[in-house]
């Protein structure tokens, strides 16, 4: 995630904040996974998938530790295996 956001031009203090993030610490990220079923948290939740996915397929390869981190973010939004592989498969189609 931190080579696409280089990628795009964000600023270095961006960078080092993802850089050096604890995931789960913020309690902003807690309050915010406390209801993964409202139906905007889970739009969400899919377009970060679809956006991630994008990003790393930028290069024409999809590492093993980038698809997992993928689906362990769509966990925490609620989204199913299911549900990644269909917004994958769209995205493949794209390429």
């Amino acid at each position: 995630m931190i080579l696409s956001l280089v990628h795009i031009g964000h600023p270095q203090e961006l960078i080092r904040q993802f850089e050096t993030y604890q995931p789960g610490s913020s309690s902003e990220v807690k309050k915010y996974f406390e209801n993964v079923n409202l139906p905007n948290v889970k739009m969400s939740g899919m377009d970060i998938v679809s956006n991630r996915l994008r990003a790393v397929a930028a290069d024409g390869k999809l590492h093993l530790k980038q698809v997992e981190a993928i689906y362990t973010i769509a966990k925490k939004f609620g989204i199913t295996d299911e549900e990644v592989q269909q917004v994958r498969a769209l995205v493949d189609q794209a390429r």
